[in-house]
């Protein structure tokens, strides 16, 4: 029970815990945002003057 939890904690496996998870964030990245980059580029940009524009027309009604 001892050794489970020693392990648990060990330095060396949160570490290779990360670099496994990492490298799954960089798949799923690629992934998901393959294709053209300046249609995701134009995508987020439209985005966020969404956001701004929302964002001070609820600051003028209140």
């Amino acid at each position: 029970m001892l050794d489970k939890i020693k392990n648990a904690i060990n330095p060396t496996n949160f570490q290779e815990d990360l670099e496994n998870s990492k490298s799954t964030l960089e798949k799923f990245g690629v992934k998901i945002f393959k294709g053209d980059k300046v249609i995701w580029l134009v995508f987020v940009i439209l985005c966020v003057i969404s956001l701004v524009e929302i964002f001070s027309a609820t600051s003028t009604i209140v």
